[in-house]
């Protein structure tokens, strides 16, 4: 009786770690961009931290954008553009692609305060392939951003990306992987 006990137990343990994690895996949602335009929508997800992570739609007449803006917690200052890797993968300079975008008179990436934007996707249909960097967003399982804050050290902040595949599809109104 008392092994069974143990046994039902153990199963409840597991059945409520299974329940949070696919608690976990909703954490994407759909809501107000943090912008002026009080109409613009952004899939977001926060972490543990209090971090939060947005990704938003900047379409124009010929090109299809969605560009990625990291919200520290408690005011933190950022020290410059951060970096970013999903699953352990290659790691992505947001400073590269804030350079890019100056050099085609384009704002492609800012940091400043305690905020961080930049350009995570561009094209020119509505489909993102495999091969575009936007594609680990959708199918990774976890970004790991590091940035330098305003008193030069350096810091890691992790997001969850279960759920981010339809969130950001569905608000840039594109297709993807």
């Amino acid at each position: 009786m008392v092994a069974d006990m143990k046994i039902g137990s153990a199963a409840l343990v597991l059945i409520y770690l299974a329940l949070a994690t696919q608690a976990k895996a909703e954490d994407w949602y759909v809501g107000p961009a943090p912008s002026a335009y009080a109409d613009l929508m952004a899939a977001s997800v926060s972490n543990g931290e209090g971090d939060r992570l947005y990704v938003w739609p900047n379409h124009s007449e010929d090109r299809f954008r969605v560009m990625a803006e990291l919200h520290l917690a408690d005011g933190a200052g950022i020290g410059g553009m951060p970096r970013y890797r999903i699953d352990g993968g290659d790691e992505i300079d947001t400073e590269t692609i804030r350079a890019e975008g100056e050099r085609n008179n384009a704002m492609w990436g800012s940091a400043g305060g305690s905020v961080a934007f930049w350009l995570l996707w561009s094209g020119a249909s509505a489909t993102v392939t495999a091969d575009e960097p936007l594609s680990a967003w959708l199918t990774g399982r976890e970004i790991e951003i590091t940035y330098k804050a305003a008193n030069g050290i350096e810091y890691v902040t992790v997001f969850p990306l279960a759920g981010a595949a339809s969130a950001i599809l569905g608000v840039a109104g594109l297709t993807g992987p």
